[in-house]
This record gives structure tokens, sequence and C-alpha cells, in this order.
């Protein structure tokens, strides 16, 4: 069985066929759908089922996604074209870019919900504010890129 979803990729034979795109799924297990009417002793018989929906799509991205951090309200993807990008998850809409980074982004964590850090192969991490997405401090010099830095 083949499955398009809006041209972004297409299920077939269980393997995904993906553009450079980021795809968001809801995915439900096990989903209860009432078969039929109850019976004379109230009883309901059910069928248990899987669902995917999709719930946005960020494509024609023009590097691979590296990292991906989320608080709850924002998805936030770095990659390697230099550029993170802002998904609103109230909205399921792109809501923006950040481009202070000159260099593959290896690494975003979000602090307190209020901030988010950034790391580049730059050798600089970044701290932007959530509420306005403004870069407020750039922690220049390291020697070599920075990949990861703990929570």
């Amino acid at each position: 069985r083949e499955t398009n979803f809006d041209g972004v990729c297409r299920v077939s034979r269980g393997h995904w066929h993906l553009r450079k795109t980021l795809v968001g799924l809801k995915v439900a297990l096990g989903v209860e759908t009432p078969v039929g009417q109850p019976d004379e002793h109230g009883e309901q018989e059910f069928d248990l089922s899987n669902e995917i929906h999709l719930t946005f799509t960020l494509g024609d991205l023009l590097g691979s996604i590296r990292t991906v951090a989320s608080n709850g309200r924002w998805l936030v993807t770095g990659s390697s074209d230099e550029v993170i990008r802002i998904i609103d998850m109230s909205t399921n809409k792109e809501y923006g870019s950040l481009t202070k980074h000159e260099g593959t982004i290896t690494h975003l964590e979000f602090f307190r919900s209020n901030f988010l850090l950034s790391s580049s192969e730059d050798g600089n991490i970044c701290l932007w504010r959530v509420a306005d997405w403004v870069c407020l401090e750039t922690l220049q010099g390291h020697k070599g890129p920075v990949t990861h830095f703990p929570s």
C-alpha cells in the first residue's frame, strides 16, 4: 500500500521516501473505534487500529538536520546549512529562522524554556532569548567545533 503526504513524502511497502523535509507526525497507537451498535447487554465491540496524522512539514531544506530541541511550545532544528529553524507547535507552522552561526549547527538546547543555546562547527555558542529570538551573547574562543555542551 502506498500513502502520499501532500507530495512531501511517500510511504511504500513500509519505507519512507523523503525529500530534504522535516515531517511532524501525530501517532496514535491502539485507537479504539466502535464497531456496530451495543448489544442488548450494552456491550460494545471495538476495533483497535493505529493512526498517523501529518501535523506539519518543513520542506526544501538546503542541508540535512543535525539537531532538534523542543520546550513544548517551540520546536527548533539546526542543520548543515547554518540555519536554526523555529516551528510554533501551537500552530504547527514555521515561525522563522535564526542565522548567527557560520558552520553546521551541532547542538540545540532550551534552558528554563526562556532561552535557547546553540552551538556550531564555527566554534561559537549562542544564547538566544526565546521571547523575541534575539541573540544575547556569543561565546567565542573555542579552538575547534563545539559539538555538544552539558545540560
